[in-house]
């Protein structure tokens, strides 16, 4: 059953509403700030919202909904006895998805509320497979980076057991020949399961909520790209001022550092940089994250649309990893945004207040 937030300040309008919306488990909010107070601590699918109210109108309220990344996708139906074309207008700007003056009619109302429920529905399921075909072509890109690094403790465990056969002929194995090469193949080994490890937990389905050190996860990110990053020549520093504890899905946000790595590293490629420095700044006493590369920046006329969907200027790519980890940021209760620096770009990662 679906949660309705009613923000009105007239009880005879919230009585109306309770009578009509039996059908849904309905929340009432007498102003503005309670109202967003219930928002930030409930799951509410569907906002009824009056502009005239003390204090806080409904289009200051619209506003604040809009601008904050953990219910900015709410829909939001405003219902009020304002009828003049300017107020209209002003409530889809502020983003207003739809628009009943009083008196109105009830059944073109749970109509209209039943159109906006379906359609945050199917925006749902929409946005959830564009992320998930996101995360499978990732797992192209996984695979053959790990294929690469495995390539060389591969080829050590195969050389040193041809050199075994030769040394015992030779007799030049003792008890320090055993133990040395003992140590060797296990350190090879050790890295071939800790790949391969961090590649099944990273792939594997779950939404689980748990608290992840932000520092510790982004390592594991480090050691699946190690052989890419190498490749290319990127220099990694991670700067701790204070541990972050983030509580969410820690694989979900390893796509958010796997997206702004890679995107750095398409930027260094594309203008031909040589010198390529990516670096990870960690507070969280501040709770947030700085990802800071010197890849020459981004043009305003694309900085302004780089979160949008399938937003891309490549001629290849679908344009989701930027909007992907935005949407997952979201999900942990931040913000990622974007700024051009000297010499290139930073992305702030920061948890709402």
């Amino acid at each position: 059953m679906n949660n309705i937030l009613i923000i009105d300040d007239t009880k005879s309008n919230i009585d109306l509403l309770l009578e009509l919306l039996k059908n849904y488990n309905i929340f009432v909010a007498t102003d503005g700030k309670s109202g967003l107070e219930i928002l930030n601590e409930s799951k509410i699918d569907l906002v009824l919202l009056d502009i005239m109210m003390p204090e806080m109108d409904g289009y200051e309220v619209c506003k604040i909904i809009r601008n904050t990344p953990k219910i900015k996708d709410i829909p939001i139906i405003f219902l009020t006895a304002k009828s003049q074309e300017e107020d209209i207008e002003k409530a889809y700007e502020l983003g207003g998805n739809d628009y009943i003056t009083k008196p109105f009619k009830e059944k073109e109302l749970l109509a209209r509320i039943d159109i906006q429920l379906k359609i945050k529905e199917h925006n749902k399921i929409l946005n959830d497979y564009l992320i998930q075909q996101s995360k499978m072509a990732q797992m192209g890109e996984m695979i053959d980076s790990i294929a690469h690094q495995w390539k060389q403790p591969l080829n050590i465990i195969s050389l040193s057991t041809q050199v075994l056969e030769y040394d015992f002929y030779e007799n030049n194995i003792d008890k320090e020949y055993i133990t040395n090469f003992k140590q060797n193949i296990s350190m090879q080994i050790n890295h071939l399961l800790d790949t391969l490890n961090e590649f099944r937990n990273f792939f594997r389905p779950t939404n689980n909520i748990e608290n992840f050190n932000v520092k510790e996860a982004i390592q594991k990110v480090l050691l699946l790209l190690n052989d890419e990053i190498e490749k290319h020549g990127i220099k990694i520093q991670i700067n701790e001022t204070s541990p972050y504890i983030i509580k969410g899905s820690e694989n979900e946000f390893k796509h958010i550092v796997i997206n702004l790595l890679n995107n750095s590293k398409e930027a260094f490629i594309e203008k031909n940089i040589t010198q390529r420095n990516f670096t990870i700044n960690i507070n969280g006493d501040k709770k947030y994250i700085e990802f800071i590369d010197n890849a020459g920046g981004i043009p305003k006329e694309v900085i302004e649309h780089i979160f949008d969907i399938n937003y891309t200027t490549k001629t290849t790519g679908t344009g989701m990893g930027l909007y992907m980890s935005s949407q997952i940021a979201n999900k942990l209760s931040a913000k990622l945004e974007v700024e051009n620096i000297q010499n290139g770009v930073k992305f702030i990662f920061k948890e709402n207040n």
